[in-house]
């Protein structure tokens, strides 16, 4: 079942002509909350690779952790969901093979490492972020939003941190 969803979840970005060059971006609220990072790892032991970095300004406890309806049934579930998040830090990176992404366009991408990895005080055993973008119109005003979710498999739970940012606040470019 975990499979299908995630297959589902990453078809748009495998039927559609990918671009050529490695996504960076950056994508920075003001004032500070949760600001995200794509870039070429800059130490020359991963060389070739794509680095994916969350800083969490307010620390741990303030980071996203759900999206979506809440109700008074769900507050054990998302005490546990959240008492497992905290446990990646104030900030974290992981790592991606630049041929594990999918890139359609500056702004829609998605990567994916089964490798396993430990981040803060947990272990992934594999991870994910894709991004997509979204317009709401209300009424003559049309308002472009980008979303960047971080997904993770941890002791065979999946967890998401889902970032949602005016698209004035992320900056998009492909390297060559």
């Amino acid at each position: 079942m975990k499979i299908l969803i995630a297959l589902i979840t990453l078809f748009p970005f495998v039927a559609l002509a990918q671009q050529k060059g490695s996504p960076q971006f950056t994508c920075m609220t003001t004032p500070v909350t949760s600001d995200v990072f794509v870039e070429n790892a800059k130490s020359p032991a991963h060389k070739g690779l794509l680095q994916f970095s969350v800083v969490n300004h307010y620390g741990a406890k303030g980071m996203p952790f759900h999206e979506g309806v809440i109700t008074p049934s769900d507050f054990n579930y998302l005490k546990a969901k959240a008492d497992v998040m905290v446990k990646l830090g104030d900030s974290f990176s992981v790592l991606f093979q630049s041929q594990d992404c999918e890139v359609i366009n500056t702004e829609l991408v998605a990567c994916h490492s089964n490798k396993e990895a430990k981040v803060g005080g947990l272990v992934l055993k594999s991870y994910r972020f894709v991004t997509k973008t979204t317009e709401t119109k209300v009424y003559e005003y049309t308002f472009k939003s980008n979303k960047v979710t971080f997904s993770f498999v941890h002791e065979g739970m999946t967890y998401d941190m889902p970032l949602s940012y005016a698209s004035e606040d992320c900056k998009f470019t492909l390297s060559k």
